[in-house]
């Protein structure tokens, strides 16, 4: 296979997440740009025929466009719709199998060009002592600066999660466009990975081995990071890559050209239609052990004998010096107030108490 499990279990790497991770539950690249020309209306059919056509090749610069067309204000809206946290039909999760694996391998912390959810409420299923607020954005300044300085990897909060291009509860820092790349990558983003690609074992998990993702995030810090491109792979980072092989392109030969141009030793695993379920066959044999499967929830009957899912929430002991920044939490419950199969939402003494915007209705 061309890697061994103590590339994943040394508590060193850091995975880094594309899409195929948190397919099929939340959308792939390619799906988000179509959901989105779709929501433009201002566009002309010749516009938005256009505009799918050179989505493949220019993706960034076609979310550009669309971006203009649609004006902020809605296309953060349909953002928000887009990338709203999923339930999968038969487990009621919100997360993947693929996101549960990773969490379940020793890696020091996940960076993920993913908008979802998904790794971090398995992140939390897996890892009872994980936080719910164990997660940074691009637009953090202060956590970035844990991430430059390793210090999130000594905390007491266990994997902590860098989503490096946004999050779906605030779609003001999404990063899709051209603009948005440029504006992400000249703050601390871009000085933030290059110093982590330079000290740490990247784990790239869940792309195409067409994604232009990877290769936009190494042009945006290839001048500052010594791991650019080089002649030969650099062997401590490690690519396992989707491949589809109705492609009729040689797959030794795809390995070999993408060593060379990321700069690491490549895995390819076969995605057919996009169909990434090899993706968790591959890592179940990785994972660690330390760290069992999550427990599945049990329904819980209501005052009526119905039943409903139970979501659980585990808030980690941690220390507040300021109690602001609880966003995410707030957005969460507010979800759960108006998601008519939760029935109840509890919390240990201490965690701290928020009022959700909604009003009760009998």
């Amino acid at each position: 296979m061309g890697i061994a499990a103590g590339d994943l279990n040394d508590g060193q790497g850091l995975a880094f997440l594309g899409a195929g991770v948190s397919a099929p539950l939340y959308p792939l690249w390619g799906q988000v740009i179509s959901a989105l020309i779709d929501a433009a209306d201002r566009l002309t059919e010749d516009e938005a025929r256009t505009c799918r056509g050179l989505a493949a090749s220019d993706p960034d610069a076609v979310v550009e466009i669309v971006r203009e067309r649609m004006g902020d204000g809605e296309y953060r809206e349909t953002l928000r719709k887009i990338f709203t946290p999923r339930k999968d039909p038969v487990t009621q999760r919100t997360w993947t199998a693929a996101h549960e694996l990773v969490a379940r391998c020793n890696f020091a912390g996940v960076i993920t060009t993913n908008y979802d959810p998904g790794v971090v409420n398995a992140r939390m299923a897996v890892r009872t002592h994980a936080s719910a607020t164990g997660f940074a954005s691009w637009d953090d300044e202060d956590l970035l600066v844990r991430w430059r300085q390793g210090t999130v990897f000594s905390g007491d909060d266990p994997l902590p999660v860098l989503f490096a291009h946004g999050h779906h509860n605030r779609p003001e820092s999404i990063v899709l466009a051209t603009t948005e790349y440029r504006r992400a990558y000249r703050g601390m983003l871009g000085a933030v990975l290059s110093q982590l690609l330079d000290t740490r074992r990247a784990v790239w998990i869940g792309f195409s081995f067409t994604d232009q993702r990877i290769q936009a995030i190494l042009r945006e810090i290839g001048d500052r990071s010594t791991t650019a491109a080089t002649s030969r792979p650099a062997a401590r980072h490690v690519a396992i890559l989707a491949w589809d092989p109705a492609s009729d392109q040689d797959p030794g030969t795809i390995r070999s050209i993408l060593e060379i141009s990321l700069g690491c030793r490549v895995v390819l695993y076969p995605a057919p239609g996009q169909d990434h379920r090899a993706l968790g066959a591959l890592l179940a044999e990785l994972t660690d052990p330390r760290h069992p499967p999550a427990s599945t929830p049990q329904p819980v009957p209501d005052r009526d004998g119905e039943a409903g899912p139970v979501q659980q929430w585990v808030h980690g002991v941690e220390r507040a010096l300021h109690f602001t920044g609880r966003a995410e939490e707030l957005a969460r419950l507010n979800r759960w107030a108006h998601d008519p199969e939760v029935r109840l939402v509890g919390g240990r003494p201490g965690v701290g108490r928020a009022r959700p915007r909604w009003s009760p209705s009998g």
